[in-house]
């Protein structure tokens, strides 16, 4: 399961390097599993940290799950959101689209609560994330056309 994500993911990531593109970016892939981000987005006056995110099951759930952090040997790692040093993050929501959110918006819409729940999932449970309700958070983002 875990490699069949990792292609997904990056198929993602490529799906938005292929857009940066077209936008005149130019795109640099982290290379390594685990980065703290996964592409570099530049144009002559600026480098922009992507962290890209699949999400598959937004279009039935009706929710957009962000990872908050994960759970080994019972201590709470930081992983997804708490973990990330990207500055923006990137949401490729299948049957959707693809979203931007700035990393600072991501976190502050988490520390005020907007989300409608925090949930145990993936990994054997040991993964917490933060479900906003789509359509909310939709609007919370820039979308990329």
């Amino acid at each position: 399961m875990f490699s069949e994500d990792l292609k997904e993911g990056e198929h993602a990531e490529r799906e938005f390097a292929e857009w940066a593109i077209k936008e005149g970016l130019k795109v640099e892939k982290i290379q390594g599993n685990f980065a703290a981000y996964d592409l570099i987005v530049s144009d002559e006056t600026e480098q922009i940290k992507i962290e890209v995110k699949l999400d598959r099951k937004a279009h039935y759930t009706g929710n957009v799950g962000i990872e908050l952090y994960k759970q080994v040997n019972g201590v709470d790692l930081p992983s997804g959101l708490s973990g990330s040093e990207a500055d923006t993050f990137v949401f490729n929501l299948l049957n959707i689209g693809m979203y931007a959110i700035p990393t600072k918006k991501l976190r502050q819409l988490a520390d005020d609560k907007k989300y409608k729940a925090g949930v145990w999932c993936g990994d054997g449970n040991r993964t917490y994330m933060l479900l906003f309700d789509k359509e909310f958070f939709l609007t919370q983002c820039n979308y990329l056309d």
